[in-house]
């Protein structure tokens, strides 16, 4: 999958669909006022962000878990975009 800011800016409106009241661990506020995607995969499965230095990771640990499933949480430094990354993904890019 490959995906740029513009990317879910224009295409993923939800902003605090995953915040602190749904998520069993991790830093997520009360509420996130970002618009969110979360992306799952599986093992092998590679993200492409085309801004890569543009993101970054958020949390002291980065890893968030919704409904059982782990996520890397990726904040855009100066859009307001919030990426959930499967932990077995791996996020490149290129």
């Amino acid at each position: 999958m490959k995906l740029t800011a513009r990317d879910l800016l224009e295409n993923f409106t939800s902003a605090d669909v995953w915040n602190a009241a749904n998520s069993s661990t991790g830093n997520l506020g009360a509420t996130v006022r970002r618009n969110q995607l979360m992306v799952t995969g599986n093992t092998g499965d590679t993200v492409v962000l085309t801004d890569l230095a543009n993101w970054t990771a958020t949390l002291p640990a980065n890893v968030i878990t919704i409904n059982g499933n782990t996520y890397t949480g990726y904040n855009h430094n100066s859009l307001a975009a919030q990426l959930l990354i499967d932990t077995a993904l791996t996020v490149s890019a290129t």
